[in-house]
């Protein structure tokens, strides 16, 4: 609020917007995606394309907000994200059921441990580094930077074989 310069009510007023325009993202994000399905498009290609989009866009909108000089931009940059968010799971979480195979729980498991260690990470990460420099700007461009590169680690590496699937594959063509 201070370093925008708007009233609680201004910022209220900002971040209330986000959450009808996200169900919209992600109501857009599902139908864009039953379509691209229905005309032949690969599941895990499509999950993989679409996460690291979303993530790109993410970081380019985290950053842009952590740029901006004025409240309705920040607020723009701020639903923006959000909306992204959808491309990561088609506006329902099943990235994780799909590509996880026999290995779903402990993917799920690894997932839900990464997802919330931003929340135990982040404030004490926010304070050293405002501190230490004056600006919350490197704050945002930490999570800007985490968020892509776990984008782009998931269109990497996401499979729909299972861990003990590759495990074996691995071994036998070590042992080959």
């Amino acid at each position: 609020m201070e370093q925008l310069g708007c009233t609680a009510i201004e910022t209220a007023t900002f971040l209330s917007l986000k959450g009808p325009l996200k169900v919209f993202g992600e109501f857009a994000t599902g139908a864009l995606e039953g379509v691209l399905l229905t005309r032949g498009f690969d599941m895990l290609t499509l999950r993989k394309v679409s996460t690291a989009f979303a993530a790109a866009m993410q970081s380019v909108c985290l950053t842009c907000f952590g740029l901006t000089k004025t409240p309705l931009l920040a607020a723009c940059f701020n639903i923006g994200a959000e909306c992204c968010y959808g491309f990561h799971h088609s506006g329902f979480s099943a990235n994780l059921l799909e590509v996880g195979g026999d290995d779903a729980a402990i993917l799920t498991a690894v997932s839900n441990t990464l997802g919330n260690a931003p929340g135990i990470i982040v404030p004490p990460l926010g304070v050293a580094l405002h501190k230490a420099t004056g600006s919350w700007l490197p704050l945002f461009l930490s999570g800007s930077a985490i968020n892509l590169v776990g984008g782009l680690a998931f269109a990497r590496w996401a499979s729909l074989k299972s861990g003990r699937e590759l495990l074996s594959e691995r071994d036998q063509s070590a042992g080959a």
